[in-house]
């Protein structure tokens, strides 16, 4: 009968040690979610990003970044358009006018495609909307749905 082994010596001939794989097992999904992280991090737009940064007009609010570009709506129909700005901010979307401080809303009938944006606000504003058939409180505009082209040459798509 082969007498025990006791654990701090040397592994039997011909045993295989554990490989460096095996040891750390554990990390490595963790590792594989921080980089993903990172790596969303760094791919990540802003959404006024996607916007072309247009000169001021006189209506505009001072100290406002004005930019320009196209909103893509899936289908057509009723969409709430707005913004949530911490100062003064003015949006003409397809249209209509709206300006003001904090939540800014408005109704709009559009058809299916592209709509003309101009959005001036301060820094931290940020675009809200309301698809059509969607209900509830706004949501942000994705970056994916707006683009620095007029809506004639936008490349916009579902």
């Amino acid at each position: 009968m082969p007498t025990p082994r006791a654990l701090t010596q040397e592994p039997l001939a011909g045993v295989p040690r554990r490989s460096m794989l095996a040891r750390f097992w554990g990390v490595i999904p963790i590792v594989v979610a921080a980089l993903l992280l990172v790596l969303r991090a760094w791919l990540h737009v802003e959404p006024l990003d996607r916007l072309t940064v247009v000169a001021a007009e006189p209506a505009d609010p001072p100290g406002a970044t004005a930019r320009a570009g196209s909103l893509y709506i899936a289908r057509g129909g009723p969409v709430i358009v707005g913004y949530q700005s911490p100062g003064e901010a003015r949006l003409w979307f397809a249209g209509n006018e709206m300006h003001g401080s904090g939540i800014v809303r408005a109704r709009v009938l559009l058809s299916q495609g592209a709509a003309p944006l101009r959005f001036a606000g301060p820094p931290g504003a940020r675009l809200l909307w309301d698809p059509v058939g969607r209900r509830g409180d706004p949501e942000y505009v994705p970056a994916s749905s707006l683009s620095p082209e007029p809506p004639a040459s936008a490349a916009l798509r579902p």
